[in-house]
C-alpha cells in the first residue's frame, strides 16, 4: 500500500482533487492517478518520499469540458497529452488543467 493524501498549502484537505497511488510488484514504479474536478487549473506539488531521486517522471493527462465527447466529425476533441513537470523548492510540480485526469509514473 502507498499512503497518499491531497492537501492545500495550509494542510487542509482539497475537496476538488482526488488521488490514488500504487506501486508495481517490484516496487520500482510508483503510479499516481490524479483527478482535478475543478473548473480551474491547479498546481500540484508531489512530496515523493524516496531515498534517491527518481530515474524518470512522466505525466499524461486528459482534459476538457466534462460534456466533451469524441465524434466522427471531431475524433480528437479530447485526447491524452503529455504534461510538463518541473522542480520548485526541491519538489516535483505539475500544473493540472481544469477538469482533468492525470497519470503520473515515477520510476526508480
Amino acid at each position: 500500500l502507498v499512503k497518499s493524501s491531497v492537501t492545500d498549502s495550509g494542510g487542509e484537505p482539497c475537496r476538488h482533487l482526488d488521488m490514488t497511488a500504487t506501486k508495481d510488484e517490484s516496487g520500482s514504479t510508483l503510479v499516481l492517478h490524479i483527478a482535478n474536478l475543478s473548473p480551474s487549473p491547479e498546481t500540484v506539488r508531489l512530496d515523493i518520499p524516496a531515498p534517491e531521486s527518481p530515474d524518470s517522471l512522466s505525466a499524461l493527462t486528459l482534459s476538457g469540458d466534462p460534456d466533451d465527447v469524441n465524434t466522427v466529425s471531431e475524433p480528437e476533441k479530447t485526447v491524452p497529452a503529455e504534461l510538463d513537470t518541473y522542480i520548485l523548492s526541491g519538489k516535483y510540480c505539475l500544473d493540472l488543467p481544469a477538469y482533468s485526469y492525470t497519470v503520473v509514473k515515477v520510476a526508480y
